[in-house]
């Protein structure tokens, strides 16, 4: 019986520390700077917007990439995605291209290597 109630109590405060994402002595809150900041690339509207760690938290969600065409039998290809402060769909996960800055999808729908779309830049095969 002892045991029963010693693994249930455990259970529970797992389950607690899993539902609070692995904080549980202190809930720091996340940066609201530059180098924190991510970027993501919108399709709908051809945006390109960069995301601080704060605006990221908690904005996010797993989904089907949003540009992908299924054909039948296909996996779809799922990627991390925000809300597009301009169009407010959904946005992949970017890149920032060092040489000339153009904001481009990280994970292209058609799975191929990604690369700057004005420049070639590639973080596959940097320069």
């Amino acid at each position: 019986m002892y045991l029963l109630a010693l693994a249930a109590g455990l259970f529970t405060l797992a389950g607690v520390i899993w539902a609070r994402g692995g904080t549980f002595f202190g809930d720091e809150a996340a940066p609201h700077t530059a180098e924190s900041q991510t970027w993501w690339y919108c399709y709908e509207c051809v945006n390109g917007f960069g995301l601080t760690a704060a605006e990221y938290d908690g904005r996010t969600i797993d989904a089907r990439h949003p540009a992908a065409e299924l054909k039948p039998g296909d996996i779809p290809l799922t990627v991390r995605v925000a809300p597009c402060p301009k169009c407010r769909k959904w946005a992949v996960a970017a890149l920032k291209c060092p040489v000339d800055g153009a904001i481009f999808d990280r994970r292209p729908p058609d799975r191929s290597p990604s690369q700057c779309p004005l420049c070639g830049w590639s973080p596959a095969k940097p320069r």
